[in-house]
């Protein structure tokens, strides 16, 4: 009965990917999670994975470096491979954390992550950059407060004044013009100085913002809708594909990349938007992205699989079920 019960606590775990950053496909980091099924996330019981993928000589390479009981929120690379990701407090960790790695890429990069600890109570939810010496992380103590904003100087840590809300994501496209997202629909700019909050059109959980310039960015939300910002104000522009219910399926990411509007929603694929149109045109199903990185290559973080184009059309696969495979046969936590 024992082998039993525990077989089917090991049919229980799911594993799944859910960021992915880089330049090309080949050449990236990403984080993977491994969970029970009926149980969902939850700290402690769920075992959190940074990844990275390099070109080898027999297709590419994928690695596993570290492994956390805990959450990991969010993750960025830079353009010279040096890598951050972000984690809320885990087993062993004295508080939010962010690990550090010079070149996630590089021989002997799995020993070689250095530990940033935040002073802060409660989460650190995120991190993204704009080049290795200016590189910013976000948490909030709580829903109300207070909230904190740090900026990498490429050597430490440095608080700045935060947006007076829970921020779920950050874009910018300058140090002088970063767009923050919240919980509520909020929505601030910064403008190197300081946060000002715009008026919004929602008050829908917006899971995702990317700013193209200073005069055009967009952002989606759980609802299924896609918001476009400007010195003019902001709006709905259009809907992602709805459920029998006629509820939206929620969207998980969204970016401009060569000219068009990628967002992915999730288990209904990776969609964009075509033109000026109000409706999202499904690119792939099976594409079922999470996390979009937008620079050389499209590169979207799916559930099962991590996949990157050149011309929007023909997608390259890797790391297909790879962290279900490499801990296939162990219980959650035991390592």
């Amino acid at each position: 009965m024992a082998e039993e019960r525990s077989q089917e606590e090991l049919d229980l775990i799911d594993s799944r990917y859910h960021r992915a950053s880089g330049f090309r496909v080949t050449d990236i980091a990403f984080l993977g999670i491994r969970y029970n099924e009926l149980r969902g996330v939850v700290t402690g019981d769920c075992e959190d994975w940074i990844g990275d993928v390099r070109a080898g000589t027999d297709g590419a390479e994928v690695r596993f470096h570290l492994g956390y009981a805990a959450f990991m929120s969010g993750l960025w690379r830079s353009p010279s491979g040096r890598c951050f990701v972000s984690m809320s407090l885990g087993p062993g960790l004295a508080g939010p954390t962010m690990f550090v790695n010079r070149d996630v890429g590089a021989d002997g990069a799995m020993g070689r992550w250095t530990e940033f600890q935040f002073p802060h109570r409660g989460t650190l939810a995120g991190v993204w950059g704009l080049a290795d010496d200016c590189v910013y992380a976000w948490g909030s103590a709580s829903r109300g407060g207070p909230h904190h904003f740090y900026r990498f100087d490429s050597s430490s840590w440095l608080p700045l004044a935060a947006p007076d809300f829970m921020v779920t994501a950050l874009h910018g496209c300058s140090e002088d013009h970063l767009v923050a997202v919240g919980i509520e629909g909020q929505i601030s700019v910064f403008d190197g100085q300081r946060w000002v909050r715009v008026g919004s059109p929602t008050n829908e959980y917006l899971t995702a913002v990317h700013v193209e310039s200073p005069g055009v960015t967009f952002a989606v939300g759980r609802r299924g809708n896609l918001y476009e910002g400007s010195p003019y104000g902001w709006g709905k522009v259009a809907e992602g594909p709805r459920m029998p219910t006629g509820e939206g399926v929620p969207l998980h990411a969204v970016a401009t990349w060569r000219g068009e509007v990628w967002v992915g929603a999730g288990v209904a694929g990776l969609f964009k938007r075509t033109g000026t149109g109000i409706h999202l045109e499904c690119v792939d199903p099976t594409a079922t992205a999470l996390c979009l990185d937008a620079r050389e290559q499209l590169i979207a973080a799916c559930l099962y699989k991590i996949v990157g184009t050149d011309d929007g059309s023909t997608f390259e696969t890797v790391a297909e079920l790879a962290l279900r495979d490499y801990r296939a046969g162990r219980f959650l936590t035991e390592w």
